[in-house]
């Protein structure tokens, strides 16, 4: 369901349904397996549906959604420690269901509270954005959420088929609406937002100010097709979808 891609290119996705992570490397057009981690379970280093995966500053962050938490390790598969941590967070319960983060190391999650938690550097709670609703600024279960050069949120507001954008406040700005369940979203260095509808099986593009620029996809099992896509990532000009029915990460260049 997951999928991103760390500096040095090594590329990390969720592997939901065998609750653990896969690593790998481009080489010669293929993926190269390099790594695999975790196993079903609840303690330390075990997962319950992981949905997504992040690297932030030389370590790996899983949204493991049914434990409620998000489990931090290196790079490398070592347990490093949770969030919610106790010590910090006290009794907050999370439901990740996708995170991100921006320029300065801040980290977003997107949780089945129906809203978006702001953690700063040091990982302490800082911001919430969002509520249960259909109006401008509400949201429903989102899944998706990337912070652009101008400091805007772009949230997928999944299950009310919508893109909605909040400023730097978290106030709300503006949203891109007729899609059917988005997912995924990425920006790349150009300012183009990347957003994946799982159910048109498709890959909208659009600008700054949520104009749509492009598609790219389609319902299919060959190459250059998705079949319910569900993540996606932007990295150095190649982007990677979650290609989530097709059991495979799709990676697509200019």
């Amino acid at each position: 369901l997951g999928v991103d891609a760390a500096p040095d290119g090594r590329i990390f996705v969720a592997d939901t349904g065998n609750a653990r992570i896969q690593v790998f490397r481009i080489e010669g057009g293929q993926g190269r397996p390099l790594a695999r981690f975790g196993r079903f379970g609840s303690g330390p280093g075990e997962f319950n549906y992981p949905m997504d995966v992040l690297v932030r500053e030389n370590k790996l962050y899983v949204a493991d959604m049914k434990n409620s938490r998000v489990q931090i390790f290196s790079l490398e598969g070592e347990f490093l420690g949770f969030i919610p941590d106790p010590r910090k967070h006290g009794d907050l319960r999370l439901g990740p269901t996708s995170l991100s983060t921006d320029e300065e190391n801040r980290l977003y999650v997107s949780t089945l509270n129906h809203e978006v938690l702001i953690f700063d550097s040091k990982d302490q709670l800082v911001g919430r954005i969002g509520a249960p609703g259909e109006m401008d600024g509400e949201l429903s279960y989102p899944y998706g959420v990337a912070r652009d050069f101008l400091g805007n949120l772009w949230v997928a507001d999944t299950n009310n088929g919508r893109v909605q954008v909040f400023d730097r406040r978290g106030q709300f700005r503006f949203k891109f609406g007729g899609l059917a369940m988005p997912r995924g979203v990425a920006i790349d260095k150009r300012s183009r937002v990347y957003v994946v509808d799982v159910l048109q099986h498709t890959v909208f593009v659009l600008d700054k100010d949520g104009s749509q620029l492009f598609q790219f996809g389609t319902r299919g099992l060959d190459e250059g097709e998705f079949n319910f896509p569900n993540d996606i990532v932007v990295h150095d000009d190649t982007i990677y979808v979650a290609d989530r029915e097709n059991n495979r990460v799709s990676v697509w260049g200019y």
